[in-house]
């Protein structure tokens, strides 16, 4: 298969079945269905992110990777739904015998960036929230180890993966210009499937991931039931993934590309951007408790954001080793407030004997957030 296109006809960019006539004027079209997606995903997404960085930067007054890596991915979707919308001046929805020869030379090149574009922005959606699972369940070993294969094992297949589709024609101007420049191409069919097939398997991965550790909480069961639907929400993903490994298969046969490549499309925008608002979801009950709640700060309405118990449930012991050095002991007896976003360690003695002569001493962290 040479390209994604065939060659190209005098009228057409594609010869028309038997029976049909191009239609140059008005040609029936999916292209609105791209036109509603763009409009949907761009804004709701930037939402998110925007009160994701607002909560990062001035409730929890803390940015780490995982921030880093959602505006990276945020970037990345804008430029991906910006390209898909795009391809719509140049006959993408449109049946291929219906699309001018004149525009499939400009169709094939954003579809080319579509596709290069496509590995780096998945990973970074992925990366987000494996270091967002890293920095909440980060006391556990397991779960650490668990985020890093999984991370070293997508760096291996979307890289590798990524060059591929960059050299995917030989040269490389034959993938959007066939008849004027010889050469050859790889299947990208299938080269689509194994981008389904990744994005299932480490969709899936990511989704049971936290399942075990948020049920071995020593909290309430509604919580973990509320803690589970929010991370639960990324099975969108998944499901998404799984449309989009329907459509490839459907593709597969079909040399309609101007057509066909639209769903696949329209299904990879809603992978990327449900990857990017469930990396959003756990920080959000921060939000909503700082902006609407009318409920006086205290260390009791700590407990009711379920991103900032998860943080301090499992944070780990280095970080609490290195507060110690920095923050003041308070007296057990003393009533006073802790500031926002500060944290202290108290002292509990549990029998008779003080710290310095015996008995049970425990350092405890307690950590003031909203």
């Amino acid at each position: 298969m040479e390209g994604i296109f065939v060659r190209q006809a005098i009228e057409g960019a594609l010869p028309p079945p038997t029976g049909v006539t191009p239609n140059f004027v008005n040609p029936p079209s999916i292209a609105k269905y791209n036109v509603i997606c763009q409009i949907v995903c761009m804004p709701v997404t930037t939402v998110f992110v925007c009160i994701r960085l607002y909560t990062r930067c001035f409730i929890h007054r803390k940015i780490t990777g995982d921030d880093y890596a959602c505006i990276v991915a945020w970037l990345g979707s804008l430029i991906y739904s910006g390209m898909a919308l795009s391809l719509n001046q140049y006959g993408a929805g449109m049946h291929q015998w219906d699309v001018p020869a004149a525009d499939i030379k400009k169709f094939g090149k954003l579809v080319y960036m579509t596709q290069m574009l496509y590995g780096p922005e998945v990973f970074a959606t992925k990366v987000t929230i494996l270091l967002l699972l890293s920095r909440v369940f980060g006391v556990k070993e397991n779960m650490l180890w668990a985020v890093r294969v999984l991370i070293g094992f997508m760096a291996l297949y979307y890289v590798p993966a990524t060059i591929v589709k960059m050299f995917i024609c030989w040269p490389v101007a034959h993938f959007w210009d066939p008849l004027a420049i010889k050469g050859s191409c790889l299947n990208e069919n299938s080269i689509y499937l194994a981008d389904c097939a990744m994005s299932i398997i480490s969709d899936i991965t990511i989704l049971f991931l936290p399942i075990s550790m948020i049920w071995r909480l020593k909290t309430r069961t509604m919580r973990k039931i509320g803690v589970s639907a929010v991370f639960g929400a990324g099975i969108l993903a998944c499901t998404a993934s799984v449309l989009r490994l329907y459509e490839t298969l459907h593709l597969g046969g079909t040399l309609d590309k101007t057509y066909g490549l639209v769903p696949i499309l329209l299904w990879s925008i809603a992978e990327i951007n449900i990857g990017i608002i469930c990396g959003c979801l756990p920080i959000l009950p921060s939000f909503i408790k700082k902006t609407f709640s009318a409920i006086p700060d205290s260390n009791d309405s700590t407990e009711n954001g379920i991103y900032c118990r998860m943080e301090r449930m499992s944070k780990p012991k280095r970080d609490i080793d290195d507060s110690i050095m920095q923050t003041q002991t308070r007296p057990e007896d003393s009533n006073e407030r802790l500031p926002l976003g500060q944290s202290t360690i108290v002292q509990v003695n549990l029998g008779d004997n003080t710290w310095q002569g015996g008995g049970i001493m425990k350092m405890v962290e307690i950590d003031q957030r909203i």
